[in-house]
């Protein structure tokens, strides 16, 4: 089992994938963006540092 720190990060990454998809699905498929540029853009921006910094996530 992870620890705590890893157990945190990895949920994160978790939830900012699911809500980048939800995102994605809704700016491209409904073309009725829930979320603005500036929020994406910074959401995404957390996903990738995240993944750098655990690639094993």
């Amino acid at each position: 089992m992870g620890d705590n720190s890893t157990d945190d990060t990895a949920a994160r990454v978790q939830t900012l994938r699911s809500q980048l998809q939800a995102a994605s699905y809704a700016y491209y498929v409904l073309d009725a963006p829930d979320l603005p540029d500036e929020v994406y853009d910074r959401l995404y921006r957390e996903l990738q540092d995240l993944e750098v910094a655990h690639p094993e996530l």
